[in-house]
Protein backbone atom coordinates (compact mmCIF):
# COMPACT_ATOMS: atom_id res chain seq x y z
CA UNK A 1 0.00 0.00 0.00
CA UNK A 2 1.38 3.38 -1.02
CA UNK A 3 1.66 5.88 1.86
CA UNK A 4 -0.79 8.73 1.36
CA UNK A 5 1.27 11.48 2.93
CA UNK A 6 4.96 11.93 2.00
CA UNK A 7 5.94 12.16 5.67
CA UNK A 8 4.51 8.66 6.20
CA UNK A 9 7.47 7.37 4.20
CA UNK A 10 9.78 8.50 6.99
CA UNK A 11 8.13 6.33 9.61
CA UNK A 12 8.99 2.65 9.32
CA UNK A 13 6.48 1.57 11.94
CA UNK A 14 3.45 -0.28 10.59
CA UNK A 15 1.77 -0.30 13.99
CA UNK A 16 0.44 3.19 13.23
CA UNK A 17 -1.46 1.83 10.24
CA UNK A 18 -2.89 -0.95 12.39
CA UNK A 19 -3.94 1.50 15.10
CA UNK A 20 -5.53 3.79 12.50
CA UNK A 21 -7.43 0.83 11.07
CA UNK A 22 -8.81 0.07 14.55
CA UNK A 23 -10.34 3.53 15.06
CA UNK A 24 -13.72 2.65 13.48
CA UNK A 25 -14.04 -0.38 15.77
CA UNK A 26 -13.31 1.36 19.08
CA UNK A 27 -16.21 2.54 21.24
CA UNK A 28 -17.06 6.18 20.59
CA UNK A 29 -15.71 7.67 23.85
CA UNK A 30 -12.24 6.18 23.10
CA UNK A 31 -11.93 7.19 19.42
CA UNK A 32 -10.61 10.70 20.18
CA UNK A 33 -8.10 9.37 22.69
CA UNK A 34 -6.85 6.71 20.25
CA UNK A 35 -6.49 9.22 17.41
CA UNK A 36 -4.60 11.66 19.65
CA UNK A 37 -2.32 8.85 20.81
CA UNK A 38 -1.59 7.82 17.20
CA UNK A 39 -0.81 11.38 16.11
CA UNK A 40 1.35 11.98 19.19
CA UNK A 41 3.40 8.85 18.48
CA UNK A 42 3.70 9.80 14.79
CA UNK A 43 4.92 13.28 15.72
CA UNK A 44 7.56 11.81 18.03
CA UNK A 45 8.69 9.39 15.33
CA UNK A 46 8.94 12.21 12.77
CA UNK A 47 10.93 14.42 15.12
CA UNK A 48 13.36 11.54 15.70
CA UNK A 49 13.74 11.11 11.93
CA UNK A 50 14.77 14.74 11.55
CA UNK A 51 17.65 14.16 13.97
CA UNK A 52 19.34 12.06 11.27
CA UNK A 53 20.04 14.34 8.29
CA UNK A 54 21.49 11.57 6.13
CA UNK A 55 18.32 9.46 6.63
CA UNK A 56 16.19 12.42 5.57
CA UNK A 57 18.31 12.85 2.44
CA UNK A 58 18.12 9.12 1.60
CA UNK A 59 14.33 9.28 1.83
CA UNK A 60 14.24 12.12 -0.72
CA UNK A 61 13.46 14.95 1.69
CA UNK A 62 16.47 17.12 0.88
CA UNK A 63 15.77 18.26 -2.68
CA UNK A 64 17.51 21.16 -4.38
CA UNK A 65 16.01 21.37 -7.89
CA UNK A 66 17.94 23.46 -10.39
CA UNK A 67 14.94 24.32 -12.55
CA UNK A 68 11.16 24.35 -12.59
CA UNK A 69 11.28 21.15 -14.64
CA UNK A 70 13.37 19.45 -11.94
CA UNK A 71 11.04 20.77 -9.24
CA UNK A 72 7.95 19.32 -10.94
CA UNK A 73 9.69 15.98 -11.50
CA UNK A 74 10.85 15.79 -7.88
CA UNK A 75 7.39 16.75 -6.67
CA UNK A 76 5.82 13.99 -8.77
CA UNK A 77 8.15 11.47 -7.10
CA UNK A 78 6.82 12.48 -3.68
CA UNK A 79 3.10 12.89 -4.44
CA UNK A 80 0.68 9.97 -4.44
CA UNK A 81 0.25 8.45 -7.90
CA UNK A 82 -3.10 10.09 -8.67
CA UNK A 83 -1.81 13.60 -7.92
CA UNK A 84 1.47 13.03 -9.71
CA UNK A 85 -0.43 11.92 -12.83
CA UNK A 86 -2.59 15.05 -12.75
CA UNK A 87 0.46 17.25 -12.34
CA UNK A 88 2.22 15.51 -15.24
CA UNK A 89 -0.88 16.01 -17.42
CA UNK A 90 -0.99 19.74 -16.59
CA UNK A 91 2.73 20.00 -17.33
CA UNK A 92 2.27 18.35 -20.72
CA UNK A 93 -0.69 20.62 -21.53
CA UNK A 94 1.38 23.70 -20.71
CA UNK A 95 4.23 22.42 -22.90
CA UNK A 96 1.80 21.94 -25.80
CA UNK A 97 0.47 25.48 -25.29
CA UNK A 98 4.00 26.88 -25.26
CA UNK A 99 4.84 24.95 -28.42
CA UNK A 100 1.71 26.30 -30.13
CA UNK A 101 2.71 29.83 -29.12
CA UNK A 102 6.23 29.34 -30.56
CA UNK A 103 4.93 27.93 -33.85
CA UNK A 104 2.52 30.81 -34.41
CA UNK A 105 4.12 34.15 -33.52
CA UNK A 106 0.85 35.96 -34.33
CA UNK A 107 -0.82 34.51 -31.22
CA UNK A 108 1.48 36.53 -28.94
CA UNK A 109 1.18 34.00 -26.12
CA UNK A 110 -2.56 33.44 -26.36
CA UNK A 111 -2.30 29.73 -25.52
CA UNK A 112 -0.21 30.44 -22.43
CA UNK A 113 -2.60 33.25 -21.54
CA UNK A 114 -5.50 30.83 -21.94
CA UNK A 115 -4.27 28.90 -18.91
CA UNK A 116 -3.92 32.08 -16.85
CA UNK A 117 -7.38 33.27 -17.92
CA UNK A 118 -8.94 29.92 -17.01
CA UNK A 119 -7.28 30.03 -13.61
CA UNK A 120 -8.49 33.59 -13.00
CA UNK A 121 -12.03 32.69 -14.08
CA UNK A 122 -12.07 29.69 -11.76
CA UNK A 123 -10.85 31.86 -8.88
CA UNK A 124 -13.47 34.52 -9.69
CA UNK A 125 -16.16 31.85 -9.77
CA UNK A 126 -14.94 30.47 -6.45
CA UNK A 127 -14.97 33.93 -4.86
CA UNK A 128 -18.45 34.73 -6.12
CA UNK A 129 -20.01 31.42 -5.11
CA UNK A 130 -18.15 30.84 -1.86
CA UNK A 131 -20.96 32.02 0.42
CA UNK A 132 -24.00 31.58 -1.79
CA UNK A 133 -26.79 29.15 -1.16
CA UNK A 134 -27.91 26.54 -3.69
CA UNK A 135 -30.84 28.79 -4.64
CA UNK A 136 -28.42 31.54 -5.68
CA UNK A 137 -25.98 29.25 -7.53
CA UNK A 138 -27.78 29.70 -10.86
CA UNK A 139 -27.72 33.48 -10.50
CA UNK A 140 -24.02 33.42 -9.57
CA UNK A 141 -23.17 31.40 -12.67
CA UNK A 142 -25.20 33.79 -14.82
CA UNK A 143 -23.42 36.79 -13.26
CA UNK A 144 -20.04 35.26 -14.06
CA UNK A 145 -21.07 34.52 -17.65
CA UNK A 146 -22.38 38.06 -18.08
CA UNK A 147 -19.14 39.54 -16.63
CA UNK A 148 -17.00 37.54 -19.08
CA UNK A 149 -19.11 38.33 -22.12
CA UNK A 150 -18.75 42.10 -21.81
Amino acid sequence: MEPFHPLDRLINDNSFALLEALVPFVDYPYKRLLVLYIKYKEALALMNCFNDRSFIARQGFDCHPKSTEDFVSDLCNILPTQYAGSLQNMKQLMQVMQMMDMKNPNTSGCFSNLFENAKATAQDFSNKTEHTSDANLYQSVMDILNDNSS
